[in-house]
């Protein structure tokens, strides 16, 4: 038996029920960042002694803080609601370092101008709506928060009452 983060996430052996397609770097309209990466060295280091390793360098490109992406989160209707709600709360709070080197400062992440796109699947006219015209109902800002806060507390209740 898998656990509730491998049924979200997936396995090896088991496709997840959430994804994340791979995030677009956004430039328009964000003037806190010029559109430059940096490069930054680096040296490997050799494990015994510590010490830089003889003709290990190399650079590494980063992005600066300020840079924006584009996240999305699609979850299937039967993933483990919880488990991503969960996931989402602790991005909105910028708990959750994403990419290489967060041990070393980089990856620090907090997700803004949050909204969720929700469609009703088990209500066949809303399955129909959503595929006839993209029919779905939004949540934005605060109201994007308090669904998600919803969301949770309604999969509590489940929980308790089964």
């Amino acid at each position: 038996m898998l656990c509730r983060a491998c049924l979200t996430w997936g396995s090896p052996f088991l496709a997840g029920r959430v994804r994340v397609p791979d995030l677009r770097l956004t430039v328009a309209g964000d003037s806190t960042w010029s559109g430059a990466t940096e490069i930054r060295d680096g040296v490997g280091l050799d494990r015994d002694t510590g010490t830089a390793a003889e003709g290990i360098k190399f650079d590494l490109e980063v992005l600066p803080a300020g840079a924006r992406f584009l996240f999305e989160l699609i979850a299937d209707p039967d993933a483990e609601r919880a488990v991503a709600a969960l996931a989402v709360g602790e991005l909105l709070q910028g708990n959750i370092p994403l990419g290489g080197r967060v041990t070393r400062g980089l990856g620090e992440v907090v997700l803004t101008d949050f909204t969720i796109h929700e469609v009703d699947l088990a209500r066949p006219a809303a399955l129909v709506a959503y595929l006839a015209r993209g029919a779905r109902s939004e949540h934005t800002g605060d109201a994007a928060v308090n669904r998600l806060e919803q969301i949770l507390t309604e999969l509590m209740e489940e929980r308790h009452a089964a």
